[in-house]
């Protein structure tokens, strides 16, 4: 990964360019597939939230994602720079990745989308439905699982 950084800047510094041009000729082959995936990053909103476990992420694309403030346990990407910084820096919350996407017009009202319900505490929190989960990224074998439920 070091190498990998250092690539990066020398790219930067000598030839110019923006962040995610130069991310896009040096990306680790191990995130292609997850790039396929995701697809256009214009397209729609989309977001990642990792977990520790396998049964969370399925659960999560079963039943929807619990939250309290989405913008709290959900990192928006706009591009390939975000997202491979997105995993780096969140890797000691889990080896799941979920991959969230919304229409661009409900990015900043997902409590419209939203069900409201108590948690155990009662207090109030939000469920993202299983509708938006577009699936989930295993980090340690590399595969992706597409989530059925998920309508673009």
């Amino acid at each position: 990964m070091i190498k990998m950084i250092e690539q990066l800047f020398e790219r930067l510094h000598f030839k110019g360019g923006t962040l995610s041009k130069v991310l896009e000729t040096v990306i680790p082959k191990e995130y292609q597939n997850l790039i396929d995936f995701i697809g256009e990053f214009n397209a729609c909103s989309t977001y990642l939230h990792t977990t520790e476990t396998i049964e969370n992420a399925k659960s999560i694309c079963e039943n929807g994602l619990n939250c309290e403030e989405f913008g709290k346990t959900a990192d928006y990407i706009h591009d390939i720079a975000g997202l491979i910084y997105m995993l780096i820096i969140r890797k000691d919350y889990g080896n799941f990745t979920l991959i969230i996407q919304l229409n661009k017009n409900i990015e900043n009202s997902y409590e419209s989308i939203c069900k409201k319900k108590r948690n155990e505490n009662g207090d109030e929190i939000f469920v993202l439905p299983p509708q938006y989960i577009k699936g989930y990224y295993d980090r340690t074998t590399k595969e992706i699982f597409a989530n059925p439920l998920f309508i673009r």
